[in-house]
């Protein structure tokens, strides 16, 4: 039997580093006759709070138009100043912070441009790359649309909603390439992509509706979708944490956000704080877009949250 340690006696590595022996350090003594690990070298994640936010503003970027679109398909001619002009700006505005995360995240950010004149079509990376830019010129068609025109052809529509889910959903088949992390090849991580940015796009335009003074109709509408969403997202996280896993390393990734050191955050920020809350928040018959809203920002925070665990969670699990 192996003794894991938070720390060793001759070791670079840094305390706390390894979250996996957090997870089972014995509080009051060592195993009798346990081996222990008395020496390691750092192995710091690769991936960090850069890669959580690019899923956070990405999300921001696909949910806004795609659920613009839904509500234009349904109507609501009078709210052009959400749907023609709030909504393409939104998504360009966090298409830009994504598209700057992801450079800054590259080890020598300047050699960005290799993904253009040096492309690996094999690479999700790239292909992402290539969804983002395309989203990126629907989103402002859709824009220059709604200034001149007042109104976004059908065509422009569901083009942008199309892009809207590809780019939402890239990411799935990114984190999949990394064949060492059993938690990333969850067959539900494209789903969990996908209802997050309806999770984002509903709560962004809330939070914007209510600037914009939007018809109570609306803003039932769109507190609805939020509510079904986070439904949908509670029950895939409880279906993530809880089925019968197939492989070692996927138990010890999932123990972690259920019991071990991400565990904290893990009940408190996202399920409680970033879900419930809001739910309870939705249910409360006001009458005000005061609820929505609050919901809406708690479940951006917990959605970030999210995004943040799964990332650390993981990378957490050592490869040998």
């Amino acid at each position: 039997m192996m003794e894991t340690q938070p720390t060793h006696f001759w070791s670079e590595k840094q305390p706390g580093e390894d979250l996996y022996a957090l997870l089972n350090e014995n509080k009051n003594r060592p195993t009798p006759g346990a081996a222990r690990v008395v020496y390691d070298v750092a192995h710091p994640q690769l991936w960090g709070g850069k890669i959580a936010s690019y899923l956070w503003s990405k999300s921001v970027a696909a949910g806004v138009l795609l659920v613009a679109a839904l509500f234009l398909n349904m109507g609501y001619p009078e709210e052009e100043m959400l749907f023609n002009f709030a909504s393409p700006v939104l998504a360009l505005v966090f298409l830009a912070i994504t598209t700057l995360l992801l450079i800054f995240d590259l080890k020598r950010p300047d050699r960005f441009y290799y993904l253009l004149t040096k492309p690996n079509l094999r690479s999700w990376l790239v292909l992402g790359g290539y969804v983002l830019f395309l989203y990126g010129l629907l989103a402002s068609l859709w824009l220059v649309s709604g200034i001149t025109t007042r109104s976004i052809s059908r065509l422009v529509l569901w083009s942008t909603a199309f892009l809207a889910v590809a780019s939402a959903g890239y990411s799935a088949f990114l984190f999949a390439q990394a064949k060492g992390r059993d938690l990333w090849q969850s067959p539900l991580f494209l789903w969990h992509l996908l209802v997050q940015a309806i999770t984002a796009g509903a709560a962004a335009l809330i939070i914007t509706g209510a600037v914009l003074g939007i018809s109570s109709l609306l803003m039932d509408g769109l507190a609805k979708l939020l509510g079904i969403s986070l439904l949908f997202s509670l029950a895939m996280i409880f279906g993530e944490i809880s089925v019968a896993h197939g492989s070692e390393d996927l138990k010890r990734a999932t123990d972690l956000l259920k019991k071990g050191a991400l565990s904290k955050k893990f009940w408190v920020l996202v399920v409680c704080l970033g879900i419930c809350f809001p739910l309870g928040l939705l249910l409360w018959p006001s009458g005000s877009a005061i609820p929505p809203v609050f919901a809406s920002l708690f479940a951006l925070l917990g959605l970030w949250t999210f995004e943040d665990l799964w990332v650390k969670a993981g990378q957490a699990v050592p490869l040998s």
